[in-house]
Parts: structure tokens; C-alpha cells; sequence
């Protein structure tokens, strides 16, 4: 099964019977729950809807700008596969896995991209709060094979401060990350 974004549009609505059919599900009760992991990707799908059933549990569900409120359920499966998500996340260069102490840092500025792009997950990595500065200041970019760049304008005193260096490198790239770290190297990197 495909799940696709590219006909979905930022900011619109869809029922749940649309997207299982644009999906490739035989039914929209495969999607029915507040969240769903398609299977063979990495992704995973939050319903956030406006207008609640009232004979359904009232969830604190909403999106505020660029940020997702998800309460989710109590004791079912979906909570743990966000919390299972949450575990598997980690720096793209350091590794580091504590969620809580990394922040989701957009490849393709959010201020540059289109809805499509800023939603897109390979538009984005999870990098420890220096490295997404440095990133986002464009004192530091990714090559196509992962290697760090490292601005001339980013001085000896701050590369040890903030422990970077030439052998750095992402941990994994995606070829649908390669357009993303060219857009960033030729209009941030500094």
C-alpha cells in the first residue's frame, strides 16, 4: 500500500472514506482511530478533527501554527506506537536518543517551502538544540552523502564549543532528502 501526501492539500479537510480510498484500504475502518502506521513506511498518520462525534470520547486534539496537540487515547495500542516512534528518534548525528532534548529542525527553511514541503518528513531532521542552531543559521550544512560542511564564518573557538568538525556526518540520507540539503546549502549555508 502507498500512502501518498502529494494530493492532499495543506489547511483542507478530508473524511476518513476519501483518504482510505486514496490509500489503497479496503475500508475507511483500517484508518478509523486517531492514528495510524501504514504498513512497509515510517510514517505515522494523526487524525486531528475539529468537529468531535459527541457519543465518542472527547479528545484535546488541535493543531496551533506549525505545532500538533495530540492527547491520543488511554490504553490502546495507538499510544504506543507514538510512544514507540518517540523511542526510535534520535539525533541525526549524534545519535542521541532522548526525544525531549532534540528539536525538529526543517531542512528547507518553513518560511521557503510550500504546505507540501513543510509537511513532507524528509524535509526535516531531529538534531540536538546546537547543532539545529548552527543548521538554522546556516553555519553548518549536510553534503548529499551526509558529510558536515562547516561555514568559514563559524571560527575555530565556536567549532570547539560547539564540538563540530569536519568528520561529522548525518547517520542515514534518503534520496528525498538530496533536494532538501541542496536548497540548504545554496541559500543558508553562509
Amino acid at each position: 500500500m502507498t500512502v501518498n501526501f502529494k494530493s492532499l492539500k495543506f489547511g483542507e479537510t478530508y473524511e476518513r472514506p476519501l483518504l482510505a480510498k486514496l490509500w489503497g484500504y479496503q475500508s475507511f475502518h483500517a484508518i478509523s482511530k486517531g492514528v495510524v502506521t501504514p504498513a512497509n513506511t515510517n510514517y505515522i498518520v494523526f487524525f486531528v478533527t475539529k468537529d468531535k462525534q459527541e457519543a465518542l470520547t472527547q479528545y484535546n486534539d488541535y493543531i496551533d501554527r506549525d505545532m500538533l496537540f495530540w492527547e491520543g487515547e488511554e490504553k490502546h495500542s495507538s499510544d504506543k506506537r507514538v510512544v514507540d516512534a518517540s523511542k526510535r528518534g534520535s539525533c541525526s548525528v549524534t545519535g542521541l536518543q532522548n526525544v525531549a532534548l532534540l528539536r525538529a529542525s526543517h531542512i528547507k527553511p518553513w518560511k521557503d517551502s510550500n504546505n507540501q514541503e513543510r509537511l513532507n518528513p524528509f524535509n526535516g531532521f531531529l538534531l540536538i538544540p546546537d547543532y539545529d542552531f548552527l543548521f538554522d543559521k546556516g553555519y553548518i550544512a549536510f553534503k548529499n552523502n551526509g558529510n558536515m560542511v562547516i561555514s568559514n564564518r563559524l571560527f575555530p573557538f565556536a567549532r570547539k564549543v560547539f564540538d563540530v568538525s569536519d568528520d561529522l556526518q548525518l547517520r542515514n540520507v534518503f534520496p528525498e532528502n538530496k533536494e532538501y540539503l541542496d536548497f540548504h546549502r545554496d541559500k543558508v549555508f553562509v
